[in-house]
């Protein structure tokens, strides 16, 4: 039973340092705490993230949300997507039916003209189509959807208390139908279970038919103390063939969690089959660069092509040096405007364009081919195919 704790919080919207390589959001922010779809292998359950109580019942609801956002939002100075509950709780989780918080908090998003994601397994986002069509006006936004499995029982398991397969793929349909981005978060990949190749290829074809935009996957990690307790009592019950082999995978008990030797061979198996059907591991720059200023969208690019890259063994060591050599140039540009309030983040924009239509954004970086990549996206207006490494 539902057991919902209200609180005030003096503060509810955060800015990171840089844009998310992952979910793509720079200002995240959380209505709830908790999450009633009970989980068993949620890395929130783990102590250190200090969720006090039941944590599928005492859900903490900051009941101040809206109007600590009338107050924030219209204070933002740099623009870039708001991250609506990217992993502390679920935004759509069912007690947001009733109370309609991220509902209305999508409202004053749009009102400022700002793009929104969000991380969830719920399809409740389907009553909020007609927000997202509003934002599309403005910037091609996407919606990060958790999905690890095709399997009705395997979900049924070890996610209780989310919505079936067959509901999020319906979500998905809807959300594509309406030209609406759609990542697939594939967190955790459950070793011996959905961390098998017949699981992940009819997971990713499935994917694939319904045109979902790209798919990030990531292996369990199960921290010491009451989640990695939670999950091994799931394993007892369901699986108790494979307890032994998760004693010994999970033995080290490090704080991070992580298993004490990784699939790499099954990994890159699944990258390799994901480029091979042009599945992107990253958000696609067609959506991003709608959703960031110029020099954001850069730093992401340079971000996701050291991903993309060293996912095919390619060696970074040059791109690498160029990424750090920008992003120590733009934390000064950004320091820069964000100690004088009467300037504009947009002056940083300004200077990237200037700098791309001479020779010296080269000497800031160091290397002529990537910058010339680089005009051909911001100046020209090139797209980048994650899957081919070509520009489109």
């Amino acid at each position: 039973m539902r057991t919902p704790q209200y609180k005030e919080v003096k503060k509810i919207l955060y800015k990171d340092q840089h844009p998310d390589s992952w979910y793509v959001n720079f200002y995240r922010m959380s209505p709830y705490l908790a999450c009633e779809h009970g989980c068993t292998y949620c890395y929130v359950r783990a102590e250190k993230y200090n969720i006090e109580g039941n944590f599928e019942q005492d859900i903490v609801v900051k009941q101040n949300t809206l109007d600590r956002l009338k107050e924030e939002l219209p204070k933002l100075r740099e623009y870039g997507t708001i991250g609506i509950s990217t992993g502390t709780s679920d935004s759509y989780q069912p007690i947001e039916k009733e109370l309609e918080i991220s509902r209305e908090t999508l409202k004053l998003i749009r009102d400022i003209r700002y793009p929104a994601t969000f991380l969830t397994k719920s399809v409740l986002m389907n009553r909020d189509i007609d927000i997202f069509k509003d934002m599309k006006a403005y910037a091609d936004i996407h919606i990060n959807m958790t999905l690890t499995s095709l399997d009705e029982e395997v979900t049924r398991i070890f996610e209780p208390k989310a919505p079936s397969v067959k509901e999020r793929i319906d979500s998905i349909k809807l959300l594509k139908a309406n030209d609406i981005g759609v990542g697939i978060s594939a967190m955790p990949l459950l070793p011996y279970i959905t961390e098998t190749k017949e699981s992940i290829v009819n997971l990713l074809d499935q994917l694939k038919a319904l045109d979902v935009d790209f798919l990030i996957p990531m292996v369990l990690a199960l921290n010491p103390g009451r989640l990695k307790e939670l999950y091994f009592e799931t394993l007892k019950a369901h699986y108790p063939h494979l307890v032994n082999r998760y004693r010994d995978l999970y033995s080290n008990n490090t704080d991070y969690g992580g298993p004490r030797y990784s699939n790499k061979k099954f990994y890159q198996d699944m990258t390799d089959y994901m480029n091979t059907i042009g599945l992107a591991q990253r958000l696609p720059l067609r959506y991003y660069r709608t959703q960031y200023n110029n020099y954001h969208t850069i730093e992401l690019l340079l971000d996701h092509m050291l991903v993309l890259y060293k996912s095919r063994n390619i060696d970074i060591t040059r791109l690498r040096a160029a990424n750090k050599r920008y992003l120590a140039w733009l934390k000064e540009e950004r320091t820069y405007v964000a100690r004088r309030r009467n300037l504009k983040f947009d002056l940083v924009d300004e200077k990237v364009d200037g700098l791309l239509r001479s020779d010296e954004f080269d000497k800031i970086i160091k290397n002529r081919k990537l910058s010339n990549f680089i005009r051909e996206i911001i100046i020209d207006g090139a797209d980048y195919d994650y899957c081919t490494l070509k520009l489109k």
